[in-house]
């Protein structure tokens, strides 16, 4: 089976780290993924993997102009820092009509390319956002990540909203990735229960895999003065810059 993946930036997210094991996964069962999305090209020791690979990832390259419209990067969802874009970058919220409009027009294009090129048995868009909008116009059959910045890209942009309604109602499924995340997405989109779908983040077995370790040695390579015997608490922080009231 071909499966073409989309999102809305590069490597280096949330996003991007769940289509990358889960295409690795889908590569290891003999399917042919291809994944789509946009990158600045800014350096970094990953690189090669992606822009060497085009047999399974093309990249949107930007800056691009378009029609007159110059695209100095790709648009973010939400005003948060990126690893593949410039600080400050510019988010969806602060394009003119002008250049919004084109940007849709420049993803179709690409899009509608790929799609001919490829072939794809089913299309996956992460996010509810913008290009799962755009696969409607195109009139193909996709199912939708939703992944949390795009519920808070929600509130934030009021322009963007009418599209990731559409993307949401006309979304074969929706994948969410908490029941949190379900939740948001029933009262934003107004879609039937039973197209919302939790499917947890997963990991990676090849790294996160039991090991055993002498905790006195990693006392010891840590300076930590303390009895060994003892049990360790991991207290892990989780920062969300917007709430959904």
């Amino acid at each position: 089976m071909k499966i073409l993946f989309t999102i809305t930036g590069p490597w280096g997210t949330g996003a991007a780290t769940v289509v990358d094991g889960v295409a690795q996964e889908l590569q290891d069962l003999g399917h042919r993924p291809k994944v789509v999305f946009p990158d600045l090209g800014l350096p970094s020791p990953d690189r090669d993997k992606y822009y060497g690979n085009p047999e399974l990832y093309h990249i949107i390259r930007f800056p691009v102009e378009y029609r007159g419209v110059n695209f100095p990067t790709f648009p973010l969802i939400v005003p948060d820092p990126n690893p593949r874009n410039l600080m400050k970058a510019w988010t969806f919220k602060d394009m003119t009509e002008i250049e919004f409009s084109s940007y849709i027009d420049f993803l179709k294009l690409w899009l509608k390319q790929v799609i001919q090129e490829f072939q794809p048995d089913i299309v996956e868009t992460e996010h509810v956002w913008l290009k799962g909008y755009i696969l409607n116009e195109l009139g193909c059959t996709y199912v939708v990540g939703a992944l949390n910045s795009d519920q808070m890209g929600f509130l934030y942009d009021a322009r963007m909203r009418p599209y990731a309604t559409t993307c949401a109602q006309n979304a074969a499924y929706i994948f969410s990735i908490s029941d949190a995340v379900k939740k948001d997405c029933l009262k934003l989109y107004g879609v039937p229960e039973k197209k919302v779908i939790v499917i947890p983040n997963g990991y990676d077995n090849k790294i996160f895999r039991p090991r055993r370790l002498s905790k006195a040695k990693i006392f010891a390579n840590h300076c930590v003065d303390a009895d060994a015997s003892l049990p360790v608490v991991i207290i892990l922080l989780r920062y969300r810059s917007t709430a959904i009231g």
